[in-house]
């Protein structure tokens, strides 16, 4: 079945467990039955005013998790937004925020950056720069 973290990244499960899976790529998530979502944002991805469980990466969750349950991939979604925190300097710290092990990154860019494409741009280039699995 699916589940969801509210953990840090640094609380998520490792893949470098004990499990011999021969030609398995290290840190192929997919391969070990799990994908992560992490999402970083402004108080709109938080979700303030619902309760935490009710934020949009929460609620995608709920919608996806039955679609990887069928092919037996556990669906982990990581909300580590922050209201009022731009882009940058947030975008320095990815692997802190989102974790080392994230498939997908998301960020509610819209909000504060404007609309400039200079900040959005910094974040991908840093996210592919520091999360391996970018």
């Amino acid at each position: 079945a699916a589940r969801r973290s509210n953990s840090s990244p640094s609380e998520s499960s490792s893949l470098n467990d004990d499990t011999d899976d021969g030609d398995a790529v290290e840190g192929d998530d997919a391969l070990f039955g799990k994908f992560t979502m992490s999402f970083g944002g402004y108080s709109v991805t938080v979700g303030r005013g619902n309760h935490f469980s009710q934020s949009y990466p929460f609620v995608l969750q709920k919608i996806l998790a039955p679609i990887f349950a069928t092919l037996d991939v556990d669906l982990v979604v990581r909300n580590s937004a922050i209201g009022g925190i731009p882009s940058f300097p947030y975008g320095f710290c990815l692997p802190n925020f989102l974790g080392l092990d994230s498939d997908v990154v998301g960020w509610d860019y819209g909000m504060n950056e404007g609309n400039g494409a200079e900040a959005f741009e910094a974040y991908v280039r840093q996210s592919v720069a520091t999360l391996p699995k970018r």
